[in-house]
């Protein structure tokens, strides 16, 4: 059943898509628990950053992927607080203050409002050409900690005055419980109003500010017309005005979904490049030697019921589309786990592939479980 060989091979032709790097570049900013609705001090870029006909060697950087440009330390950094948890056209009109960002919205990096949050601030601003700013694992500000969907946000700033930003695949306003249920997405220039524009499509505007607005319904609840979600926006100035050019990211990612049946879970790293996808199988029966796992083109959740095939797995799902190809890892004490090769070929990033996990046991007339599944995104 083995044939890890194929398997790499069709990886090849996996559809695009993208997600965020497991750590990202640069050091630790040590702001989880500390940065809380406010701005750190002025923070250098490692170089001169042109924008609208001056230059900017500092940024202040907000806990909400926010920042604002500024030349050690002048001018001073803008209101926070409320203006920074509350996104809206209104704050992004601050005289003498440039503020570019790439996704503001009311997250935090100290999770709800009973439990510390997982989030921090990286910075990597050391090669002199280009400053890179990662807001890790944020999360929506919700009073019941842990119950919003943490993400990942960057900003890359370079010497010739274009700026990226780039989105993980699990992005979305979430709805903040403290009433904030805005994001907002663009670049204000000296207080200037912004244009309203829709990001996703890659605009050409002649103004200096531009932003898209997102707005969800209520509190915990996922923004659904956001669209940006494992998306870069690279900002390429044009004197007066911007080109935005939309483009997949290239950092891995893993997402589990769906449900298995006989207590049978799979679960994976973030397949990297030059690496392994290392795909865990657990709860196998003590009568499954083995646990097979098999991969796909696409997910499908909810999942089809077994029986759809005539195999009478009450309760057994199927959660990927595509069949492309199978392989077998041997079980010990009750898990298996498959290392999967990942070739270093830059061919394959973005991609994607679903896997899920089947193993014996006597809970089902068929003898036969099935795991959750999946979707592991290819990267770097």
């Amino acid at each position: 059943m083995k044939n890890l060989s194929v398997s790499v091979a069709l990886l090849m032709a996996a559809p695009v898509l993208v997600a965020q790097c497991d750590t990202p570049p640069g050091a630790s900013m040590m702001q989880n628990n500390v940065l809380f609705d406010g701005w750190t001090a002025e923070t250098p870029l490692g170089f001169a950053f042109p924008f609208e006909g001056n230059t900017y060697t500092h940024v202040y950087i907000s806990d909400h992927s926010l920042v604002a440009l500024n030349n050690a330390g002048v001018p001073a950094a803008p209101p926070g607080a409320a203006a920074v948890w509350t996104p809206g056209a209104a704050f992004l009109m601050v005289p003498n203050q440039n503020i570019i960002a790439p996704y503001w919205s009311d997250h935090t990096l100290r999770g709800g409002s009973a439990t510390p949050g997982v989030g921090e601030i990286w910075i990597d601003n050391t090669n002199g050409s280009e400053c890179t700013i990662t807001w890790l694992d944020v999360e929506t500000y919700n009073a019941t900690a842990g119950a919003a969907t943490v993400f990942t946000v960057s900003l890359t700033l370079y010497i010739s005055g274009e700026f990226e930003f780039r989105y993980d695949n699990r992005v979305n306003n979430d709805g903040s419980s403290y009433g904030a249920l805005e994001a907002v997405v663009g670049v204000a220039p000296d207080g200037s109003m912004p244009t309203v524009v829709d990001m996703s499509a890659g605009p050409v505007d002649p103004n200096s500010g531009i932003l898209e607005e997102f707005v969800t319904t209520a509190a915990a609840t996922p923004n659904p017309n956001f669209d940006l979600q494992a998306k870069t926006l690279r900002f390429i100035p044009t004197s007066p005005g911007w080109l935005v050019v939309v483009g997949n990211g290239d950092c891995a990612y893993k997402e589990q979904f769906g449900a298995g049946c006989d207590s049978l879970s799979a679960d994976s790293n973030f397949p990297v490049l030059g690496g392994t996808w290392d795909i865990t199988t657990s709860g196998l029966s003590a009568i499954s030697p083995i646990a097979i796992s098999f991969f796909g083109t696409g997910r499908v959740d909810p999942g089809l019921p077994l029986s759809i095939a005539g195999i009478n797995s009450p309760g057994c799902s199927v959660h990927f589309s595509g069949l492309l190809t199978s392989a077998d890892a041997p079980a010990v004490g009750g898990s298996a786990t498959l290392n999967v090769p990942i070739p270093n070929n830059p061919g394959l990033l973005g991609g994607s592939l679903v896997t899920q996990s089947v193993g014996l046991t006597l809970a089902v007339p068929s003898l036969i479980a099935t795991s959750n599944g999946v979707e592991g995104y290819f990267g770097l």
